[in-house]
């Protein structure tokens, strides 16, 4: 499996002289439904009614209250939409903040993400080496964090309880008008970053040799072509990458891409 990452020019230094790559926090994305947390409830009925009746099990004073009461009560304010709207609040914040998101793709031809992402083809794709350590850091099993995750796609979002809430539905599933992306997302911590632009804009280093090949938009300024391939020609670190230049298909509508001998 090949993957890649559209980018926009101004992004060429970060990519191939600094080897540095961002992870971008989800309130940052162009999809609103973008790691949102959909509960109906914090907990289910029966669970909050059962888990208050052992606790109070416990103590005298259930002697002298009606349980059945008590634990409606609780679970009118626990599963109210007052106290679940102010949790989600509180959850994206907290994802926001702390977390940050790569999202690469299969395909290195796609007109859309060229030009959504790739300044209107005036930018370029990074190809990278799905097998570098970079995409499989995990500290175990368990872990969520720095390895790579295949996006789902939905025409339903997953509306349960809190308690019941399979997580890894909330950041890797979007809506079925994105399957044209065949999405695949690395997580990392925010704190973690090797750097921090603008306050909110953080970078990770990257190794030189995850960089497969770059695929220059075919309406990339000829000053653009030219420094990256100047960059490549002149790294002995890069020397393994190739590139391509874009040219518009006279006979389809998709871009061509030609490889170019660097110089050496």
């Amino acid at each position: 499996m090949r993957l890649f990452k559209y980018m926009p020019e101004a992004r060429i230094d970060d990519i191939l002289v600094l080897n540095k790559i961002r992870f971008t926090q989800p309130i940052c994305f162009n999809d609103p439904f973008e790691c949102k947390l959909t509960i109906n409830s914090i907990a289910p009925d029966d669970y909050i009614v059962n888990l208050y009746k052992e606790e109070f099990k416990k103590i005298d004073i259930m002697n002298r209250l009606n349980k059945k009461e008590l634990s409606n009560s609780l679970e009118k304010i626990i599963n109210g939409k007052n106290y679940i709207q102010r949790f989600r609040t509180k959850f994206e914040e907290i994802l926001n903040y702390k977390w940050g998101i790569l999202s690469l793709t299969t395909s290195k031809g796609n007109l859309l993400m060229w030009a959504h992402y790739a300044n209107e083809h005036k930018g370029f794709t990074v190809e990278f080496n799905e097998e570098s350590d970079f995409f499989h850091k995990r500290e175990d099993k368990e872990s969520f964090f720095n390895h790579l995750h295949k996006v789902d796609y939905s025409n339903y979002r997953d509306l349960t309880s809190l308690i019941e809430k399979q997580y890894a539905n909330v950041f890797l599933t979007k809506s079925t008008e994105w399957e044209y992306e065949d999405e695949y997302r690395v997580f990392k911590q925010l704190n973690s970053a090797n750097e921090v632009k603008n306050e909110n804009i953080y970078l990770f280093n990257f190794p030189k040799d995850m960089i497969n090949a770059i695929y220059c938009g075919c309406n990339m300024d000829k000053v653009h072509k030219e420094k990256i391939l100047n960059i490549l020609s002149n790294d002995n670190e890069l020397s393994h990458v190739k590139l391509y230049y874009g040219e518009i298909s006279t006979k389809y509508y998709k871009i061509n891409f030609n490889e170019i001998n660097k110089v050496t």
